[in-house]
């Protein structure tokens, strides 16, 4: 091996090295909330990072990042049940005012994921147990709750029976 075909390889070695410093310190650093390095991640960092903040309690910010990641992809079923679910979370530890003010986007993003996926039976899911709990007032009801039981019992005969049990208990207990 030449001198010169050495010194090539040594380049190319501490190209590489360099490199995966590079890569390591960036792993290190993680983005900030709400920037990725490509506009087509978005979505997904949106989306994950609001789904960590419901599971952390933090329903505002978890708010924000489900409402971007709606504003990224409007037509993704997931985004708009996933903000849904930030929605009722933050009425439960509201005030009965503010709670009535805000129920009507909780059924509209319900209904709007279960129009955008047909076949998303866990927004079919949370979409009955919103027409169970809500007020008839409010665009709650048994008979709305008993068209999504039997939609889930065609695309998920357990889930079904489950929809089929909480009407039930509903029932019961009015």
């Amino acid at each position: 091996m030449t001198r010169r075909e050495s010194a090539g390889q040594c380049v190319t070695r501490r190209t590489l090295a360099l490199s995966l410093l590079i890569v390591g310190i960036a792993c290190l650093f993680p983005p900030r909330v709400g920037w990725t390095a490509s506009p087509s991640n978005d979505f997904d960092q949106y989306l994950q990072t609001g789904q960590a903040l419901f599971h952390q309690g933090k329903i505002d910010a978890a708010i924000a990042e489900f409402k971007a990641a709606v504003a990224a992809q409007p037509d993704s079923s997931i985004a708009h049940l996933w903000l849904g679910r930030a929605l009722g979370r933050k009425i439960e530890k509201a005030g009965p005012l503010k709670a009535v003010l805000m129920i009507g986007d909780v059924r509209r993003e319900f209904e709007q994921a279960v129009a955008l996926d047909l076949n998303n039976v866990e927004a079919r899911s949370d979409l009955l147990e919103f027409y169970l709990g809500a007020p008839r007032s409010f665009g709650g009801g048994i008979d709305k709750a008993e068209v999504q039981a039997d939609a889930i019992a065609k695309l998920d005969p357990a889930m079904g029976q489950h929809a089929r049990a909480l009407i039930d208990e509903k029932i019961k207990q009015e």
